[in-house]
């Protein structure tokens, strides 16, 4: 069972490597590296920055570690970026190039933005080109270009698709009104030396902002002119709170609009939203959906059917919340319709961890049918410093005999750190001991002034206190109960027995 509930084991910590007045300079991205039976994490590649003086960055240099004996015995050029700015501090070209360690030191140059402005500052123009070593030439291969109304909100967005070098074989062209009532979304397809438009779709805002209609349009072959295929229409009780979608589709025998589907919206109290799911043009009674709000209006949780799941009168699945006294996520488990119980059972759940008022964790588990225990499926750790996210982890592939994630990808900006200094990215080593603890004292030992925090196996802090550099002793409360914990140092957690 415990190690089916190892929930926050794995580096719940928040690593405090920068200072919020400087420019970071490094972002580490991380690895599990296997090492005998474990795994630990190591850096699997950088970015380094380089600034000009107005402190805009000129130049990002990847790099990869060389390993030798389990450490890292040097950083290797891979690509690098270079970034062009104009007299006034707008960024016009980046530049994309390949090679470094690994083309014997010679850089090759693989993709590039241009970008443009009007005289009040607004981009007009981000050009997207890739470099054709063969030719030795660069190819037009995606651009973007923006219109803006004189004195008006009104704008115009256009997209130019799949150049490869060539023409361009696609055109998006999006607009919006200067009072934000209507939009369009159009697309052109190639047609000889011209563009064709080949669909769109009409949108229609009320006083509200609140969307009340929606038409597609496609072109009609026959009649070369575009033809209305579907429409959705909103309506609402008041500003933003809906009461019924409804969509027709053109049916093409009547050359009409016929009805298709709808949901209706009802309100049975003020923490409460029923949805009711119908189809076709006897209005058959499709899907339900309740959801339950706190007094916050969060949702905490939501019933839903649908016909070909589970029988009427039943749900085919629910999700339901738990939440704190100030409206912090706990958990959130899903359920799902079992044909053989005839009962919702749950399937999974992910539990999430606060600290001063930040999300700086969660964990994934999946329910297990046959042993009856939720197994740990992902981890994902937010990393600040202050109130400033500066990474994450994403832990995965859980092995059970192990009783660790054998998988990461996460990042951690590092700040002054000469792009060289790999003590703030990496993980702070501490010894425990004894382990297992018999008589509610015990010692850690770090090579740095820190903190300590311990976790109970279900992600809960129970203890916590400062560290010294050197040896520390900690006594534990008289009423901690016996059983497998968790101690957190720097952003490295390992696992003690509490055996009084």
């Amino acid at each position: 069972m415990t190690k089916n509930l190892l929930l926050l084991f794995v580096i719940i910590g928040i690593t405090k490597s920068a200072h919020a007045d400087c420019k970071y300079d490094t972002v580490y991205y991380y690895r599990m590296q296997q090492r005998t039976v474990k795994y630990v994490k190591v850096p699997d590649s950088r970015d380094i920055y380089y600034y000009n003086a107005d402190g805009q960055p000129v130049l990002v240099l990847k790099q990869y570690p060389s390993w030798k004996n389990f450490a890292i015995d040097s950083w290797r050029n891979s690509f690098r970026i270079y970034h062009t700015y104009n007299n006034n501090k707008q960024l016009i070209q980046t530049i994309d190039e390949t090679g470094g360690y690994y083309q014997g030191a010679t850089y090759y140059s693989s993709v590039s933005h241009t970008y443009d402005y009007d005289a009040n500052g607004k981009m007009i123009l981000d050009f997207y080109k890739q470099y054709d070593s063969t030719q030795r030439k660069w190819l037009d291969w995606n651009k973007k270009e923006y219109l803006y109304a004189p004195n008006k909100k009104e704008y115009t967005y256009t997209v130019y698709k799949g150049g490869n070098g060539g023409n361009f074989t696609k055109k998006e062209i999006s607009t919006f009104n200067s009072n934000n009532t209507t939009a369009k979304f159009e697309v052109y397809t190639p047609n000889g030396a011209n563009w064709r438009l080949s669909y769109q779709y009409d949108y229609t805002y009320n006083n509200d902002n609140d969307l009340v209609k929606v038409e597609y349009s496609t072109l009609n072959i026959t009649t070369m002119q575009l033809q209305v295929s579907s429409e959705t229409t909103y309506e609402y009780y008041s500003a933003h709170k809906i009461k019924k979608i409804l969509q027709k589709d053109w049916n093409s025998n009547k050359s009409i609009l016929e009805d298709y589907s709808k949901i209706e919206y009802s309100y049975p109290t003020n923490t409460m939203l029923k949805l009711t799911h119908v189809f076709n043009t006897t209005w058959d009674l499709y899907a339900k959906d309740s959801v339950v709000f706190n007094n916050y209006g969060s949702k905490i949780d939501s019933f839903y059917w649908y016909i070909s799941s589970s029988p009427l009168g039943t749900y085919s699945k629910r999700q339901s919340f738990e939440r704190s006294g100030n409206n912090e996520i706990i958990s959130r488990t899903d359920y799902s319709y079992s044909n053989s119980s005839k009962i919702l059972e749950p399937v999974k759940r992910r539990l999430y961890t606060f600290e001063n008022n930040k999300n700086t964790s969660f964990i994934d588990q999946s329910w297990s049918t046959i042993n009856l225990v939720w197994n740990n499926s992902l981890l994902y750790n937010n990393i600040y410093y202050g109130n400033e996210l500066i990474g994450y982890e994403n832990y995965f592939r859980w092995d059970n005999s192990l009783e660790q994630f054998t998988d990461l990808t996460g990042n951690v900006k590092i700040c002054n750190s000469n792009s060289t200094n790999l003590s703030k990215a990496t993980a702070l080593e501490f010894k425990v001991y004894p382990n297992p603890i018999t008589d509610n004292t015990f010692k850690i030992v770090t090579a740095a002034k820190t903190r300590f925090q311990l976790f109970n196996c279900m992600g809960k802090s129970v203890h916590s206190g400062e560290l010294v550099i050197g040896e520390n002793t900690i006594t534990l409360p008289q009423t901690m109960g016996s059983g497998i914990y968790f101690i957190r140092v720097g952003n490295t957690c390992q696992k003690i027995n509490i055996a009084n």
